[in-house]
């Protein structure tokens, strides 16, 4: 049997007849008849969708030291590894339970200007799914790291920072409190 590797997802089963078993040799020369696109076997198709196991977003920052002040030192996050390639840390991958992010500070050439021109972080959004997103709230104020007030959107309560760069990150957790409660009106009602 043979799936196409592309979103048609059709699957082909060849016959018994030996004439056909060829193709299990020459499965880089076929193709989908629906999409023209590439198709794997079964197994092969198996192998490629085992092989992928996380999404990590990647940053790059004006400067690494104040993210890492902001991540590690901030937020909690654990640096697992990073790049030194002259004197100071260029790239890191950072780890809180089980979400990471890299981050890579831009170097100081003609691309910096480009960077530094666009609205940093414009439309990037990380969501961090927790148990205890209000804990999470306060432990970033005893920091002063300035979250806004939590409300409860999609059955979630969400807390949102942004970091030095701009990028928006939502912390949230399950809640049964009632849809656009703000935390204020939340403890306010207790």
């Amino acid at each position: 049997m043979f799936q196409c590797g592309t979103l048609c997802s059709v699957t082909y089963r060849l016959s018994d007849d030996p004439g056909e078993k060829i193709a299990l040799f020459l499965p880089l020369l076929l193709s989908c008849y629906f999409c023209g696109k590439h198709f794997y076997t079964m197994e092969q198709h198996a192998n490629l969708t085992e092989n992928v196991t996380q999404a990590v977003p990647f940053f790059m920052v004006a400067n690494l030291q104040r993210s890492l002040d902001f991540y590690a030192g901030g937020l909690g996050f654990s640096l697992i590894n990073q790049w030194i390639p002259r004197d100071h840390i260029e790239w890191c991958w950072l780890q809180l339970g089980g979400a990471a992010l890299m981050l890579q500070e831009i170097r100081k050439n003609n691309s910096v200007k480009k960077y530094e021109d666009r609205i940093q972080g414009l439309g990037v959004s990380i969501c961090f799914q927790c148990r205890d997103s209000l804990l999470l709230y306060h432990q970033f104020k005893e920091k002063k790291l300035n979250p806004a007030e939590p409300f409860v959107g999609n059955g979630l309560w969400v807390v949102i920072i942004t970091d030095p760069d701009g990028y928006r990150l939502e912390f949230s957790s399950p809640t049964t409190v009632a849809e656009e409660t703000r935390y204020s009106d939340y403890k306010a009602s207790s």
